[in-house]
C-alpha cells in the first residue's frame, strides 16, 4: 500500500458494494476507509469526503501516458499484484489535469 499511494504507512479497510441490474459481470461501488486521513483540502487519496476514483482499463499503461500527456501527472508507484487463480491486477494512481486522483487498474490472467 505505501509504495501504491505515495503514503508511508498507508492502511485501509474497505467494501464493495453490488450495483443492482447486473448479473454475473457486476459494477461495485468502492469505498476505502483509511486509518490516517486528511480532513479538506487539495485532493489527496486519503482525504475526507471524494478521494478519487477507480477506472478499469484494457491497457493501463497506455491509459496513463495519455493521462499524463494530457497535463496529469502521478501518484506512487505503478503496482502489479497477484491473486489466486493466475488472476494478476495491475494499479496505478494518477491525477487529472485539474488535480482529481484518479486509479487506473487492469485485471487479467497469467
Amino acid at each position: 500500500m505505501d509504495q501504491l499511494t505515495g503514503n508511508r504507512g498507508a492502511h485501509i479497510r474497505g467494501e464493495h458494494l453490488c450495483l443492482p441490474g447486473y448479473e454475473n459481470s457486476l459494477p461495485t461501488l468502492e469505498i476505502f476507509s483509511y486509518d490516517d486521513w486528511v480532513d479538506g483540502g487539495l485532493p489527496q487519496i486519503n482525504r475526507t469526503g471524494l478521494g478519487y476514483l477507480a477506472f478499469e482499463v484494457d491497457d493501463l499503461d497506455k491509459m496513463l501516458k495519455k493521462v499524463l500527456a494530457a497535463g496529469g501527472g502521478q501518484i506512487g508507484e505503478r503496482i502489479v499484484a497477484d491473486y489466486p487463480n493466475q488472476v494478476v491486477a495491475t494499479f496505478v494512481y494518477a491525477t487529472d489535469p485539474e488535480g482529481n486522483i484518479v486509479e487506473l487498474q487492469n485485471w487479467g490472467t497469467r
